[in-house]
């Protein structure tokens, strides 16, 4: 499974769809779409190495990696920071708020702490340009939401 934001699922027109579609060449098939909490999980046939969720919440001050390909490019980009409040509310919902760069395009990205364990998954950033100073990702309460859908490894 692969744990992504609800509205990266979206249509062009904005509408979060449960109908199969293609990522990155591999059909992906939505399993749970929660748009409230903004997180979505998906079913693809893909060889991709199999990242653990963390079994505590982030902290704050606690090193964090945000791995994704933002604008386009073609390669992963790994950007670093901390975890600078663990429960961050803008826009009447609650986020993680990192102090890592996120670009255009890093929405959806695993959050992963120091063990590349995922903490949680990207979904704003917080500034103005192709190029946000600071992230927010999904709680340790919203992720929880999800756990069910995977097997957590110590």
């Amino acid at each position: 499974h692969w744990l992504t934001a609800a509205h990266c699922v979206a249509k062009s027109d904005g509408v979060v769809s449960d109908t199969p579609f293609y990522v990155h060449g591999v059909l992906a098939i939505p399993i749970h779409i929660d748009v409230a909490r903004d997180l979505a999980v998906l079913k693809a046939d893909a060889h991709y190495p199999a990242l653990s969720m963390r079994l505590k919440p982030l902290a704050w001050g606690m090193k964090m990696r945000i791995v994704g390909k933002p604008l386009g490019f073609a390669h992963f980009i790994i950007t670093t920071g901390l975890v600078a409040n663990p429960v961050y509310r803008a826009f009447r919902q609650p986020y993680m708020l990192f102090d890592a760069v996120a670009c255009s395009g890093h929405s959806g990205s695993p959050v992963l702490d120091d063990e590349g364990k995922v903490g949680s998954v990207l979904q704003i950033g917080v500034g103005a340009g192709p190029c946000y100073p600071l992230s927010g990702g999904a709680t340790y309460d919203q992720m929880l939401t999800v756990r069910k859908y995977f097997t957590p490894q110590r």
